[in-house]
């Protein structure tokens, strides 16, 4: 509970002057004066007959049928009693609280789509009673068997008491009830209530209690008319404005993806703040009269921030819900959430922050009357199971609850652990001695007890930051990463291994030292040409002669313009030889862009023949030939004798320039080393194990920088170069012929070239040779990675790196028969530095998005030519090992795993909002991709008619597969999608194509695809009547529901302005008037009018052919009740002992819904409030 409202305030905090009260405050506080605003109170009905459930309840009611035996809603307080008691006189009070207050006996019915609450007259006091043995180990698995067992809402009892001797004299009493029947106030009654009747009961008394004013359900009669008000409209209209159109969602950096059916296992850990450090806090609260509780969210929504780079931050706050005084001791679900929301940008100062925190309080507490389903249910949020709770994060300042002295008796509040979370994660503090204490409670399907802990920390080390900066800190400035955790990071962001000793041998040098090693070994192959390394050292020497006598020397820049052949590896040995740089230019190249570059290098000279004559026309470029003089084929000897012009070795030299496309679609020209690209391969050699048998695939365009890692590794190694012909590359059963022909045993693959290579029923024989495969150039998906496990026993390598850093500075390994679902980039490779930053280059935390830095050996030199991009891009490392390093700035999103591994999580500019949702276009591609017709997918974001972001999704099918039924078009894929992703991932429109257009470097054309014009309404994109039938009979109840003029076949049920609690008249209307009991979870997989009607038309629950989501959700979901259960058994009997059960044996009709959190606050009734 907020301490703006349960929590004695101090005499400063207390009612501010009105000229510092909001205009909503202001407002709403003259209407009172006037009597305007006073609703009519509320009265007592002696009518027993049901009443409808309020807008909380019936959420709660939607909760339980969608998972069953859950206990997130549960309710529960222990109390140690210390002292005599009497039993007799605790039965009679009990009993009587039961029979004072309706809510107690309450249970809840569906009734032609309506729920109501219903009281009974009278209930069998629900008391289970256990004896601890003299053992007082198993008391806190007695509490959580207690509080964790689920409630039934339609039979009840929705509470239960629960009673545990020790051997001492010393008992433990505990309460739970179920949220839909009390609040975290009700507890507070209920105690005081029962400590006044067993005091009385025990000295032979009557009840002292004067009789209840009110009921639960009196308010709810008086609520559905307040609601029906004009003043209500008006505040729900004032929520419309504050809130916008787009959901309130959070982008929080959690440990897993949202299941489709998320559970209710919570994590939490606890912390306090040092005194001198709130104290500092709490005056700046003060000084701009905001409460602690203001001060506790403000910190919290700067976090949230800086986790998340949004600028509209939403926080939930509970409310007690009890404004008129006539509620103050009934007992019933009144609380209610608020929805926070701050606009906080990085240059905000915290003193800011808390203005704007108190401001958004006030005005969010003068419009606390409309319940969060209301608002919820205006905006139209998608509350479906997958889409999570809103707001995510809940924000609970309460006092701890006190001890009270009752006949001879002491009871003391139980610290209890938090068992279950209905929030993504929830901040509760307290505030005793004189400091802040606190706990971070996350949901456990997302979050790892390790990263709860670390958000603790990260908001004590937020609170220093505050003290020790002032009120004129600004948000970016706060340091959020505690020291430990940034030495740790800086820690991952070196090699595991250590760095490897510089190499001081160029790239010629050591691709002769293997020639002089076996000279007669095949150095290369194509085709039918076969070179060994001692003719590929003497033609290569030859042509670097007549270089030099061009005046080719030090960095001398020549053009390559060769299709790969045997005298592409020539003439790139032969520029190496002469000390040039290599500049690699592709044949397929339109001519401007051959010229572009060759101008911006300033070339003079090109390796070439015809190709380069006609690319070059009209220039005053000179084209020297490859051709080798007659007889140098046989010139196969060479010795460590055989004359080589000498040349002082500079490792700093540039090695080649490699252009890449900038965003700007000017090409750059990147500088590498020849120190980053020969560590690389005498790196890379190793980690092979490369052997002088080994044949290594060379097909990539030569433009496309892992050209050069496929031609030269070999050739360092000592092993065959296997040159795939022209044209090779982009026919896959080329590709096949050619690995299987020449015995190739590693090769370098895209993951969009892998995706299609492995549609091939034939690819597991035809890839047997291969004892290696390296991915990289794209993010490898777990998908794709089982698919390759499926077709080969090969080790698999998944590399990341940009071209300004040599090829590569990462790497993961996966082992054969490894099982992999969440792919990483690995941990740095030798002499490389990664650095995961914010934009003031700090570190950001473990988990959490930010920018990916590139230090160390690998860097470039920088871009040709262009000093200014150079030095926007290659900027000083402030946590280099020596002075003066350099670190890349790469514009990739990637976070640090806990396990220390790096995550690849697309571009800085790739990712958009879609109805509040953060969406990676990347992701929906691969689902999309494992679609049994599909073999090539793509998803692009475009700009929608209407403002924001929409998705568009382009595949080509498999050919003839026949077995898995016809052809999908675009539609049928979007259906089956939606079976697969939440509504806002569903593409707009899904593109059918023969074949997905492919860059020259094997990865999909993206420009290509957003220039293909996209279907018009009625030609597959737009409204879909409904078939005669099922079909029709759904549209016609969804528009009934929805108040919609027309329902078309594949509009979504939540796109339409649907919600979960309107699901229960669906639910019910299809029973009436089709005759069938549809689950509300298959309500909620098939959202479409089509995918819900298959499912009924299967008639066996299994939903379309082919649509199995909801059932997989389902089978999810038990799978997760049953790891809940799991852990809390295991837990307990750790805690007891061996061969122990809890005292009293397991609770009757215990199911666990949720797992025992690490640690929580001393007090959870409000937390649970918010529920």
């Amino acid at each position: 509970m907020t301490d703006a409202l349960s929590q004695p305030r101090t005499a400063e905090e207390s009612a501010p002057a009105q000229d510092t009260l909001s205009e909503a405050k202001r407002q709403l506080l003259d209407r009172w004066l006037s009597g305007a605003a006073r609703p009519q109170a509320i009265v007592h009905q002696e009518d027993p007959g049901p009443v409808p459930a309020t807008g909380a309840q019936r959420r709660m009611w939607v909760h339980g049928q969608l998972h069953p035996g859950t206990a997130a809603y549960n309710i529960g307080q222990a109390v140690r009693l210390t002292g005599p008691l009497d039993e007799a006189a605790l039965r009679a009070a009990l009993t009587e609280l039961l029979a004072r207050h309706d809510s107690l006996r309450t249970t809840f019915a569906d009734s032609d789509g309506t729920l109501h609450q219903t009281v009974a007259d009278r209930l069998e006091l629900p008391l289970l009673v256990a004896d601890s043995g003299g053992d007082r180990a198993g008391e806190a698995e007695w509490i959580s068997g207690l509080d964790t067992a689920p409630f039934d809402l339609a039979h009840g009892p929705l509470v239960r008491f629960g009673l545990l001797r020790h051997d001492d004299g010393e008992h433990v009493l505990m309460i739970v009830v179920h949220h839909a029947v009390a609040d975290g106030l009700s507890l507070g009654v209920l105690l005081r209530e029962l400590y006044a009747l067993y005091e009385a009961f025990g000295a032979g008394l009557p009840n002292p209690l004067p009789a209840p004013g009110v009921s639960y359900r009196d308010y709810a009669r008086w609520r559905a008319e307040h609601e029906a008000g004009p003043e209500y409209a008006e505040h729900l209209a004032a929520w419309r404005e504050v809130l916008g159109d787009e959901p309130p969602r959070l982008d929080l950096p959690t440990d897993r993806p949202r299941p489709a059916v998320p559970g209710s296992l919570a994590v939490s850990h606890r912390f306090t703040v040092a005194p001198d450090v709130w104290t500092t806090v709490r005056g700046l609260a003060r000084q701009h009269e905001a409460t602690p509780y203001m001060a506790a969210v403000a910190a919290l929504t700067a976090l949230l921030h800086r986790y998340t780079g949004q600028q509209g931050i939403t926080v939930g706050s509970v409310v007690h819900g009890r404004e008129r005084p006539e509620l103050d001791q009934a007992v019933g679900c009144f609380a209610d959430t608020l929805v926070l929301r701050t606009e906080v940008e990085p240059a905000t100062s915290f003193g800011a922050l808390l203005d704007r925190v108190r401001g958004t309080c006030h005005d969010a507490y003068a419009r606390q009357e409309v319940s969060l389903d209301a608002i919820a249910s205006e905006l139209r949020w998608d509350r479906s199971t997958s889409a999570g709770p809103l707001p995510q994060v809940l924000a609970v300042m309460q006092t701890p609850p006190q001890g009270a002295e009752i006949a001879g008796l002491r009871a003391e509040p139980v610290e209890q652990e938090v068992d279950s979370a209905r929030f993504d994660l929830v901040l509760n503090c307290w505030e005793s001695d004189g400091t802040l204490h606190g706990a971070v409670t996350g949901n456990a399907d997302l979050y790892d007890a390790e990263t709860v802990a670390r958000t603790a920390a990260h908001l004590v080390r937020l609170l220093e930051s505050v003290a020790s900066g002032g009120e004129d800190v600004s948000v970016a400035a706060l340091e959020i990463v505690p020291d430990e955790e940034k030495e740790l990071l800086l820690r991952w962001g070196h090699p595991v291994e250590g760095d490897d000793p510089l190499v001081d041998r160029d790239l010629a040098a050591l691709i002769r030292e293997a020639a002089l090693r076996d000279p007669d070994a095949v150095a290369v192959e194509c085709g039918a040409a076969v070179l060994t390394y001692g003719g590929l050292e003497a033609r290569a020497e030859a042509l670097a002669d007549r270089l030099r006598q061009q005046g080719v020397g030090p960095e001398t820049l020549v053009g390559v313009l060769l299709e790969r052949s045997v005298d592409l590896v020539v003439a790139l040995l032969a520029v190496l030889k002469a000390q040039g740089a290599f500049v690699p230019l592709e044949v397929s190249w339109p001519a401007a862009r051959v010229r572009d570059i060759a101008g911006n290098c300033g070339l003079r000279l090109v390796v070439g023949e015809g190709d380069a004559d006609r690319l070059l026309a009209g220039t005053d470029i000179r084209v020297l030939r490859p051709d080798a003089p007659a007889g140098d084929e046989d010139a196969t000897e060479v010795t460590s004798e055989t004359p080589v012009r000498a040349a002082a070795t500079d490792m700093e030299r540039i090695a080649y320039v490699i252009h890449t496309s900038g965003s700007t679609g000017t090409p750059k020209g990147v500088m590498i080393r020849q120190q980053a690209i020969c560590n690389r391969m005498i790196w890379q050699i190793g980690k092979l194990g490369l052997r002088t048998d080994d044949a290594v695939l060379h097909k990539a365009p030569l433009g496309f920088d892992i050209s050069i890692n496929e031609l030269f590794l070999p050739l360092v190694a000592g092993a065959r170069l296997v040159v795939a012909e022209p044209g090779d590359d982009g026919d896959v059963d080329r590709l096949l012929a050619t690995v299987e022909r020449h015995g190739v045993t590693f090769l370098y693959i895209v993951a969009s070239m892998l995706d299609v290579l492995l549609e091939r029923a034939d690819a597991a024989e035809r890839i047997r040779s291969l004892r290696h495969l390296w991915c990289g150039g794209e993010a490898l998906t777990g998908d794709l990675y089982e698919r390759f496990r499926q077709a080969s026993g090969a080790r698999m390598y998944h590399g990341y790196g940009p071209a300004e850093t040599t090829i590569g500075v990462s790497c993961r390994v996966f082992e054969p028969g490894e099982q992999a679902r969440r792919i990483s980039i690995g941990r740095p490779n030798p002499n490389a530095r990664l650095y995961v930053l914010d934009p003031a280059l700090r570190p950001v935390p473990v988990g959490v998005r930010g920018e990916l830095h590139v230090g160390g050996l690998p860097l470039a030199r920088g871009y040709l030519n262009d000093p200014a991009r150079t030095a926007e891009y290659f900027i000083g490392d402030p946590y280099a090992d020596v002075p003066g390093g350099r670190m890349y700035r790469t514009g990739d999103l990637a976070r640090f795993r806990a396990d220390g591994e790096i995550e690849f999580l697309g571009r800085l500019d790739d990712q958009v909002k879609i109805r509040g949702f953060r969406v990676e276009p990347g992701e929906v591609a691969a689902v999309l991709a494992r679609h049994p017709q599909v073999r090539q997918s793509s998803v692009l974001a475009r700009a929608a008619a209407g403002g924001g972001h929409e998705l568009i999704g382009y595949c080509a099918l498999v050919a003839g597969a026949d077995e898995d039924g016809p052809e999908p078009d675009g539609e049928a894929l979007r259906g089956w999608l939606g079976g697969l992703l939440p509504a806002h991932a569903v593409p707009r429109t899904v593109l059918v194509l023969p074949e997905l257009p492919l860059t020259t470097a094997g990865k999909v054309d993206r420009k290509a695809l957003m220039a293909l014009p996209l279907p018009t309404a009625g030609a597959g994109g737009g409204y879909t009547a409904p078939a005669v039938g099922t079909q029709d009979e759904i549209a016609r109840i969804w528009a009934e529901v929805l108040d919609a003029e027309k329902v078309g076949a594949h509009d979504n049920f939540f796109d339409l302005g649907g919600h979960s609690l309107l699901v229960i008249r669906v639910q019910t209307l299809i029973e009436q008037r089709l005759g069938r009991k549809v689950p509300l979870l298959a309500l909620f997989g098939n959202a479409t009018v089509a995918r819900l009607a298959a499912y009924l038309e299967s008639g066996d629950g299994d939903g379309a052919a082919g649509e199995t989501a909801p059932a997989e959700a389902e089978t999810r979901a038990r799978a997760r009740a049953m790891r809940g259960r799991e852990a809390l058994t295991l837990r307990r009997s750790r805690r007891a002992g061996p061969d122990r059960t809890p005292p009293g044996g397991p609770v009757p009709g215990s199911l666990p819904g949720s797992a025992p959190a690490a640690d929580g606050g001393p007090a959870r009734p409000d937390e649970e409030a918010a529920r």
